[in-house]
């Protein structure tokens, strides 16, 4: 760079009368003299400059890292190092812990209010709720009320069997009435309160209405017996209804096929008393298939009414509504939809790929099919257990044990699992964030050894920069540019852009513009 800076100027213009020739055009030489000058006027404007730094004091500040070096200009334009203010690093360290300790003064009224409100939906203040939420399934309060409740009812109900029959019906009548409207606002909630209309719901109030309005009706009570003896007891096997008390919904579906069972139960072998006259023997078929078919048929013609008239254009325009025909048609694990599936495909009423279609007139007449055909089957046996108290407490009590079998399975299978996956799922948390405060502390041993090897050779590199240097290599950019490198010198700033090609040998002020019209021309 000195020897190029050294060249005699007669020598240098030689180029330039060359340009000239390869150009005698007027315009291009015009156009080259513009530049020449430009160049040099910019060249002048750079030597007003370094006069004005020379001998200033200026400091360079890294926020980012809290570091903050003073520099010397000196009247010979090169940058010298005069101090290393090393305390500004603890500093910063100290605005930053002000700075959080000023935004956590602002957080600490909502954190304590957050505090208070974790402690009361998860237990635990520390718990955010959302992680609360993700996590296995516990036993919440609502599912300790059901516990009690259901304990409660199972012994209240022992006890009036037992000592007071003449009242259970009135017991079951308002412990259903509880659960039934409740289950219609949590079904609400899930877009399933149709599911209200099922057979066993209208069985229910067939029940309610004959032993509360109409007690001497024996033909009517009769077809109920039947009915609940039938397809509402077994339903408890069908459908595996479980003595889980915890869980309100299981407890609420096992008591709505257990308890009118009990009721026809309890009338039929005058542990209640009523003023009805059986005699030990057949039923007689129109108590037997005429009746319970009848009630079944008025049931099925009301329910399509519903679905397949009055709240259609309601189900059409919302898929998500669930109803018994859509969910026996979805679920491809239930057993009569398996069956239905295999039968419809052996006939070619199904294509062997294919499923269900919910809306389908296919799909509505199958499931009309499968009622009838389960009503049918499980109304043949009760005439049996009218005739026999001995084989009628035997069948309610399998059927019964049934359902407190599903229960402890369950308990032990299912809910016992679950259980235990929280205390895996806090283990594993715990050593997660074992392993990431291990890696976050190791990264951080790395970081800031880095971090002084930058410090190092940050200082090193910059108290041997040349201001004429740093200058010359901005020169040809534009004035904002410029002007925004000579801000740079401001203790504002938080660092100085420094070129990535830098000479050995620093160039004078006086050779600046010179050097630069040089290389342009």
């Amino acid at each position: 760079m000195e020897d190029f800076a050294n060249v005699d100027e007669t020598d240098r213009s030689a180029p330039l009368e060359a340009a000239g020739d390869l150009a005698p055009d007027r315009q291009s030489q015009s156009l080259y003299d513009q530049l020449k000058k430009e160049v040099t006027d910019r060249g002048m404007e750079v030597k007003e400059t370094l006069k004005k730094f020379q001998g200033k004091v200026f400091h360079a500040v890294n926020t980012t890292h809290g570091i903050m070096l003073r520099y010397r200009i000196g009247l010979d334009g090169k940058i010298t190092l005069e101090k290393r203010l090393k305390g500004i690093y603890v500093q910063a360290e100290k605005l930053h812990e002000a700075q959080q300790n000023l935004v956590q003064a602002g957080k600490e009224v909502p954190i304590k209010a957050k505090r208070t409100w974790r402690k009361a939906v998860t237990g635990d203040p520390e718990k955010r709720i959302r992680d609360h939420m993700k996590e296995t399934p516990q036993v919440k309060m609502l599912d300790k009320i059901s516990f009690t409740m259901g304990v409660i009812v199972i012994c209240l109900s022992e006890w009036l069997i037992l000592r007071q029959p003449n009242l259970f019906a009135y017991f079951y009548y308002t412990v259903m009435a509880i659960l039934l409207a409740y289950r219609y606002y949590d079904y609400s909630l899930q877009k399933a309160e149709l599911f209200m209309m099922d057979f066993c719901y209208f069985v229910n109030f067939s029940v309610v209405l004959q032993t509360a309005f109409f007690p001497d009706n024996l033909l009517w009570f009769k077809a109920n017996y039947v009915l609940c003896m039938g397809p509402i007891c077994i339903a408890i096997m069908v459908w595996k209804n479980s003595l889980v008390f915890h869980s309100l919904d299981k407890l609420t579906s096992f008591f709505l096929h257990a308890f009118p069972t009990m009721v026809c139960h309890l009338y039929r072998w005058r542990i209640v008393e009523h003023s009805l006259k059986f005699h030990d023997e057949y039923i007689g078929w129109e108590a037997h298939f005429a009746y319970p078919l009848g009630i079944y048929v008025a049931w099925q013609i009301g329910y399509l009414f519903m679905t397949e008239v009055v709240l259609h254009q309601r189900l059409a325009a919302d898929q998500e509504i669930i109803t018994s025909q859509r969910y026996l048609s979805r679920d491809k694990k239930n057993g009569i939809n398996k069956m239905a599936t295999k039968m419809c495909k052996k006939y070619g009423f199904l294509d062997e790929s294919a499923q269900f279609d919910p809306e389908s007139m296919l799909a509505k007449v199958v499931f009309v099919l499968s009622q009838v055909v389960y009503t049918l089957l499980t109304i043949l046996h009760p005439p049996l257990l009218f005739k026999s108290y001995y084989l009628s407490c035997v069948f309610l009590v399998f059927v019964f044990t049934t359902a407190v079998w599903n229960g402890a399975s369950y308990y032990i299978e299912i809910f016992s699992t679950r259980y235990n996956l929280k205390y895996v799922a806090i283990e594993a948390k715990a050593e997660k964030t074992r392993k990431e405060s291990e890696s976050v502390g190791s990264s951080q041993d790395g970081h800031d050894d880095d971090l002084d090897e930058f410090n190092d050779d940050f200082a090193e590199a910059l108290d041997d920069i040349d201001v004429n240097e740093l200058l010359a290599n901005h020169m040809l950019i534009e004035q904002d540019d410029v002007d925004d490198a000579i801000s740079s010198t401001s203790s504002k700033d938080e660092s100085i852009k420094v070129s990535s090609e830098m000479s050995e040998e620093p160039i004078k002020p006086e050779e600046v513009a010179d050097s630069v019209a040089d290389q342009t021309s």
